[in-house]
């Protein structure tokens, strides 16, 4: 049985007083701010024999946030049937890209089970509604026991909600206590019970996250000590903080994506990998996609580095085979990054009363009390670094020598957060969208010919049709004496032309969809490892019945010009089931553009078949991409260049020897042919222009908005990055594809016109 706490009573009941006296009588009951709630209430008779529970604590950060649901008989018999029930779960108000979110899935107690449980993934921004209203169905039919007005979903800042460009940090420790345990401990430090048996086994993380707070220019600190539970409640309040063992890892990596950066330790993660292979799995996934992972125990010398490296499932770094290469190849830290000035996280929506921007602060940094002073920064020449970090994938990964750095100090761990390239840490940093503020790029990717009415066109035949139906119309009947006509001539006329209108719009946009989509994918096809990020613009002359969907391992976020402005009855629709997401209601409309930003990582089979020959510089390729490739750069084990275009599907070459400077030239002037690019006539800094106001809603302002721009994304960043002249195109056994269709990027309909799109895929072999 989950407890309440005198800190959750009080902040629920704040909740309530604002919002309606009716939630007083639906509560129901709660524990952790709302983290556990049970059902059927107390004081409602059970109809059905069912128990439910719905488990929601986590990080409260953008992402995709894990909802535990589960279903088990009372009293507990085996069922005598597969027993199939829908858990559905709405939003009482919103705002922003989501508006009210309504996200259900089955949920089954197969036959022969007592009980069954699943995971449902809700969609959320930092704006997004705490209540939910509960409907639970079974063969269509009605579960009123099991249902509730008011569902608190976790809310562990106190209402104050999570940030989008914060870091949020997921530390993993094999001693963290299991949920029940953490429940208790946190209650009674609430209730200020004595503590008898106290103990320090978790780590302390404290100056960790001071390092990413907004007063961390003092050089480092050191506290003093804290005990367990203490830690636990300290950890309580933060929507952007956790700390769990490595048992209570989810098994799908889209269930991490409300974290940036996860902490673990080499025996952890040797344990993930032996006992909890899909955790592990899950925890690699998430690393590809771009996020950060710090692995500490490396060794005082890094002697684990490799061990690290085959865990992950990462190819050692290039350069490797050579003599002399320390760390493998990994980036040590540099004095740069230590003597940087302290990387700040701007919340694109936090604004003082005078309008200017303020910086980010995590609710659990506040309560430090530094007491003695950090240890000193450098180290001697001869000595190890103090960390070393590498790229995995689009993520990076750094690597800590100690068996334990916490607590640290928080100039050591400020030197940590400085050496993360591209600031991939802050999730509006490195998906180049916000959910707060203002997307100033919507409009840069455009369908050509669509999304603007041709007002011009338009005038002029409302013109013609004016005086048609009007002087000439009156004209000729006047001249035949037949005036009276006019009763039927007008409406008829301009039934005509709204019919003429009408095909025309059909002949010109079609029923169809039209896409235009930018991605980067990188295919590691030893491992069979897959990321794929893309941008994805829709126009549908008529909106799909069946909404869009996508594959159960990727992340969909919509690109809204201006999310703070959606209304907050906005209704949209998510079903989860076997098959991934259906994202049925809400998200696409018929006639307009509609954007997305998409993320995929997961195993794939799509190979391109490469055959090196050992005894001259020579390649043989096979087109089995399952598209046409435009334009291929190879780089084989020697470092020798080859480049091939214009190659169809399963079609096989042998390319031709190439400079990397001449391929790099054709790379990128085919990239740019399809850049990032506002339709011609729109001014995104005048919204007063009658040209851009064609262009459905697009009034660009910044008033009390921070505008947050596509271009600072990985997505971005790593399609320029082929244009670079500071680092070398290739590494020895990759290729860069340039192709028509990217067979590892999922799209929301199966069958689309896609138009002037732009993939890349850059693959190992």
């Amino acid at each position: 049985m989950f407890m309440r706490t005198k800190d959750s009573l009080v902040r629920s009941g704040l909740v309530v007083a604002m919002i309606l006296g009716a939630m007083l009588a639906a509560a129901p009951v709660l524990a952790r701010n709302g983290g556990v709630a049970q059902f059927p209430q107390a004081g409602v008779k059970m109809k059905n024999g069912l128990n439910l529970e719905i488990d929601s604590r986590g990080a409260e950060s953008t992402g995709y946030r894990p909802v535990r649901v589960k279903l088990s008989n009372f009293p507990p018999t085996p069922s005598t049937y597969d027993r199939q029930v829908r858990i559905t779960l709405t939003g009482h108000y919103g705002s922003g890209a989501y508006g009210r979110l309504a996200v259900s899935q089955v949920v089954e107690i197969p036959e022969g089970a007592t009980s069954g449980e699943a995971t449902i993934a809700i969609p959320s921004d930092v704006r997004g509604s705490y209540y939910m209203k509960l409907e639970t169905r079974e063969g269509g039919q009605r579960l009123e026991d099991l249902c509730a007005d008011y569902v608190m979903l976790n809310n562990r800042g106190g209402f104050g909600n999570g940030d989008e460009a914060f870091p949020s940090f997921l530390f993993v420790h094999s001693k963290v206590p299991p949920r029940e345990v953490r429940d208790r401990m946190v209650a009674d430090d609430a209730a200020k019970v004595p503590e008898t048996t106290a103990t320090n086994d978790l780590p302390d993380v404290r100056n960790a996250v001071f390092a990413m707070g907004s007063n961390n220019n003092n050089g480092g600190q050191a506290y003093s000590q804290l005990t367990d539970r203490a830690l636990l409640a300290l950890l309580e309040i933060s929507p952007n903080l956790n700390l769990l063992p490595p048992v209570e890892l989810p098994e799908r990596w889209i269930d991490l994506s409300t974290y940036s950066i996860i902490a673990i330790s080499r025996e952890d993660l040797l344990a993930l990998a032996k006992e909890f292979p899909k955790r592990r799995r899950a925890l690699q996934e998430w690393l590809a996609a771009g996020t950060v992972l710090i692995v500490y125990d490396a060794g005082q010398d890094y002697q684990h580095l490799a061990e690290i490296e085959k865990l992950l499932e990462l190819p050692p770094l290039p350069g490797l085979a050579q003599k002399d290469i320390p760390f493998r190849g990994w980036m040590p830290a540099s004095v740069e990054d230590r003597d940087r000035k302290a990387k700040t996280y701007n919340n694109p929506n936090a604004y003082n009363q005078y309008g200017q921007m303020v910086r980010s602060v995590s609710p659990t940094i506040e309560k430090m009390e530094p007491t003695t002073p950090a240890p000193q920064l450098a180290k001697s020449d001869d000595s190890p670094p103090t960390f070393v970090s590498r790229p995995a994938e689009m993520g990076w990964l750094i690597a800590l020598p100690e068996k334990n750095p916490f607590p640290g100090d928080v100039g050591t761990w400020e030197w940590v957060l400085n050496s993360i390239p591209e600031q991939r840490e802050s999730w509006c940093y490195r998906h180049g969208l916000t959910f707060s503020g203002h997307n100033t790029g919507f409009w840069n990717w455009h369908i050509a010919g669509v999304g603007a009415a041709p007002v011009f066109s338009f005038m002029l035949l409302a013109s013609l049709f004016a005086v048609a139906i009007g002087p000439l119309n009156y004209l000729v009947l006047g001249r035949v004496q037949r005036l009276s006509m006019l009763l039927f001539t007008v409406p008829a006329g301009a039934l005509i032309v709204t019919a003429a209108l009408f095909l025309y719009a059909i002949g010109t946009d079609g029923l169809g969809v039209r896409t235009r989509v930018r991605s980067y994918t990188l295919l590691d096809q030893r491992s069979g490892q897959m990321v794929s990020w893309s941008r994805q613009t829709y126009f549908a002359s008529v909106a799909p019945s069946r909404g869009l969907r996508f594959p159960a391992d990727t992340l969909v976020f919509p690109l809204v010009l201006k999310p703070n402005e959606s209304s907050e009855f906005n209704y949209k629709a998510i079903d989860w089931d076997k098959d991934g997401q259906r994202l049925k209601s809400g998200f696409i409309s018929s006639r307009s553009l509609q954007q997305f930003i998409v993320v995929r990582s997961a195993q794939s089979e799509t190979k391109l078949e490469v055959i090196e020959q050992k005894s001259a510089p020579q390649l043989q390729v096979r087109n089995t991409l399952g598209t046409k490739i435009q334009m291929l750069v190879l780089r084989d084990s020697q470092g020798n260049y080859f480049a091939a275009e214009n190659l169809p599907q399963d079609a096989s070459a042998e390319p031709a020897a190439a400079k990397m400077e001449d391929a790099q030239v054709a790379l990128t002037k085919l990239i740019k042919e399809q850049d990032l690019k506002f339709p011609d006539d729109y001014d995104p800094s005048n919204s007063g222009n009658a040209l851009t106001r064609m262009f459905r809603g697009a009034f660009p302002y910044y008033g009390s908005y921070s505008p947050v721009s596509t271009e600072v994304s990985l997505l971005e960043r790593n399609l320029h990055q082929v244009g670079s002249s500071t680092i070398e195109l290739l590494e020895p056994g990759t290729y860069l594809a340039l192709v028509d269709i990217a067979p590892d990027v999922p799209m929301g309909v199966p069958v689309s016109k896609q138009k002037e799109s732009l993939h890349l895929i850059r693959g190992r072999w």
